[in-house]
């Protein structure tokens, strides 16, 4: 096993900036992949900071719960490290990790994570220990797509089946039809879409989710923002029903999106993520905790209005 120690930034940090500011997280600027704005404020009345650069080149992958992402490069090593080293080109390469990775996915809180490469047909699994990022998995497997648990438990489609990934690498089969798919934050539980229905996998059997016929819903998108609860969006062609469960099946709340999602990413705050939609216009967010959630939208600089996000 391999194990690389956590890069601690010398330089500034940008939180220091906005000292005793609530803060949202991070916002990938969608146009460059490699610049990110800071969401500052309370759910409701936030705003936008400045743009922040990243190195030319990257594809970021934020980190949820934490100011950290993991950076791919065109050729060469994946780095992973807190923002302010990899805007200052102080990030070392992850020694160890597969180059230029097909698949690269955080854990539901950001304790694990994994990469994947079709053309090297590997699979490794990366775990947060004491001091460092451990190298606890990895599988002579080529996957289409792939979803880790903070646990460092694997999903994997390939060949167009879902299988689970036991303890020593045998492969379970869990569907055929599956759609999206994700871990259950701090959880062994895992869900995944099917058909109309979203189906729980835990500790106490299988649970199911009937998704009705909302007409013209385009995607069902899957992920876990607390521990314990699965979050589904009900993506149509000009708005998003957005609905939270927990482990055993049971709703937790509902809440609508006026926008067309088309996936959702970490924002690096624990319970908080970005709804990514098409077309003009705000930025759309979530907060979620035990006891619910809230969607709401924080306004793109005047500037920039009109722009693509």
């Amino acid at each position: 096993m391999r194990f690389i120690p956590f890069l601690l930034s010398w330089v500034i940090p940008v939180a220091a900036q906005t000292a005793g500011v609530p803060r949202l997280g991070w916002v990938l600027e969608e146009g460059s992949r490699t610049a990110v704005r800071e969401a500052i404020g309370i759910p409701g009345a936030a705003q936008l900071g400045a743009s922040r650069e990243i190195l030319a080149g990257l594809t970021l992958l934020l980190r949820p719960g934490g100011s950290a992402a993991i950076a791919l490069p065109k050729s060469g090593l994946p780095l992973l490290a807190d923002l302010d080293s990899l805007a200052a080109g102080l990030a070392p390469p992850l020694e160890g990790a597969l180059e230029q990775p097909d698949v690269a996915a955080w854990s539901p809180l950001g304790k694990a994570f994994l990469l994947a490469s079709t053309r090297q047909a590997r699979l490794q699994v990366w775990r947060a220990e004491a001091g460092g990022w451990l190298l606890t998995q990895e599988l002579p497997l080529a996957v289409q797509s792939a979803a880790v648990s903070d646990e460092g438990e694997v999903l994997v489609r390939t060949d167009g089946v879902l299988y689970r990934i036991g303890d020593e690498g045998a492969m379970q089969e869990v569907s055929r039809q599956a759609a999206e798919f994700t871990f259950l934050a701090g959880s062994r539980s895992f869900a995944w879409a099917e058909a109309s229905r979203v189906l729980i996998s835990g500790g106490a059997g299988m649970a199911e989710i009937p998704l009705p016929d909302q007409g013209g819903v385009a995607r069902v998108l899957l992920f876990s923002p607390v521990r314990g609860r699965l979050a589904v969006a009900e993506a149509g062609e000009a708005s998003a029903r957005l609905s939270l469960w927990s482990e055993e099946g049971l709703p937790q709340g509902e809440w609508v999106c006026p926008a067309a999602l088309v996936r959702v990413t970490a924002s690096g705050t624990e319970g908080i993520v970005r709804l990514v939609a098409q077309g003009e216009g705000p930025v759309w967010m979530a907060s979620f905790d035990a006891a619910g959630g809230r969607v709401f939208f924080v306004p793109r600089p005047v500037a920039e209005e009109g722009e693509s996000r």
